[in-house]
Formats: C-alpha cells, structure tokens, sequence
C-alpha cells in the first residue's frame, strides 16, 4: 500500500471514530482535567505495557494479555488486522465495558517491522456532551455573516470569531508510525505523521458550526480539512 493510501486510511479512521460514537453525558471537568492528562502523557512509540500504566495506575497488569506472541490490552479490537507488512490493532474505549475516568477514544497500536512487540501510533480524544452540539463547545462565537472555508489557518478563523483564540477544543488526535519503522524506511518518507482537533462554535443564527483542523507539516500551520453547521 502506497505512503498516500496509508495516511489517508489513518485519517479517515481519526475522522469516522468521532463521527459514529454515540453522544455521552458531559464528563465532569475533574474527569476532563485526568482526560488530557492521560492523553498528553502518551507518546508515540510507547509499547502497551507503558499506556496501560498511564490509563490504568497501579492496577494495570491486570488489563494486560498475551495474545499470539503479543502483548496486548484486555479490550475488545474495532480492528484488527495484518496490514503493511505489520499487526495493527485499533481499541475504541468509548465502547469499553471497564469504566475509568477518561475520554480517550481511540488507541491504534502497530507491531514494529518484522517484530511482535506492539508500539503506539495513533490517539484521540473527544469531549462529547449530551446536548444539540454533541461536543464540548468553544465559549467563542461565529460572527456574523462569517464563512469557513477548507485551508483557512487558525488565525484566519480566529478573524472572524468573537474573542482572543480558538477557546476550548472538542477533540484531539495524533497520528505518528515512525517507532514502528526501520531507520531507512523513516528516511525514505514511508512514515505518517498527523495532528488534528476540533472544534464547535455558536453562531449568530443559533446553529453550531463545527470545524476540524489538520497540522500542515511543510508550513507548520493547522489548517481546516472540514467542516459543517448544524
């Protein structure tokens, strides 16, 4: 599968996980605050040993399996697959059964080339609310008569919001296949790198504009890859 194949299959499943999750209860804003702790906390790379320490504390042998030679989480797999000459397993804990303060959605795990020790490549968190938005919404609003367009920066959307920024995020997501590759491979360009996050405004004809941004790499910006009112 070709480099472009691969990144935008990763994206489509960052974008189709915050999409299809069924709305929950606003979490509380300590359990937010332990949320983007955990979610800032774990870094690509890290095997499944070292994020079940950071999801789980001192109980996490206990969510700990082995599976085919592999170490694996004791949560049912979204996906599971041989893929690009490597093991890919996907767990969306949104629909876990052990309940723990967190709203990390997504984990994607790839075993290292020609290895079975599973690495983590993918993360995503999301603040969902039980409410006509859906998503933890920004205090900014859309002025009025103001269009969002794809490729607009931060700052460009920030011109034509109410304040100073882009307040509160809905959702976080990152994407990096770099630990699960060989030094060529990295150099050869073969590895994915993703950022992304959203976010929900009000507008002035009380509908929510959601938008979700994506990290420019070549000119270090976040920019706007979608976008809807709703």
């Amino acid at each position: 599968m070709h480099k472009w194949n691969v990144k935008r299959w990763l994206l489509m499943v960052l974008i189709a996980i915050v999409c299809l999750n069924p709305v929950t209860a606003g979490a509380a804003t300590k359990a937010e605050t332990i949320a983007t702790k955990q979610y800032r906390a774990l870094k690509p790379g890290m095997t499944v040993e070292q994020v079940a320490k950071i999801l789980y504390g001192k109980a996490y042998k206990k969510q700990l399996k082995m599976k085919n030679g592999s170490q694996v989480l004791r949560l049912n797999t979204e996906i599971e697959m041989e893929e690009w000459d490597r093991n890919v397993l996907l767990y969306d804990l949104v629909n876990r059964k052990v309940e723990f303060p967190s709203a990390i959605g997504v984990l994607m795990f790839m075993t290292e080339t020609g290895g079975t020790k599973y690495r983590l490549t993918m993360k995503q968190m999301e603040f969902k609310r039980d409410t006509a938005a859906g998503f933890r919404t920004s205090d900014r609003k859309l002025i009025k008569g103001a269009k969002i367009k794809n490729g607009m920066t931060e700052q460009q959307v920030d011109r034509v919001l109410t304040g100073k920024g882009l307040g509160t995020f809905g959702t976080l997501g990152h994407v990096d296949t770099t630990s699960v590759l060989r030094k060529k491979e990295v150099k050869a360009g073969k590895a994915t790198v993703i950022h992304t996050k959203s976010y929900v405004f009000s507008t002035a004809t009380n509908k929510w504009q959601y938008i979700f941004f994506i990290y420019d790499t070549k000119k270090k910006a976040y920019r706007v890859e979608d976008h809807s009112q709703y």
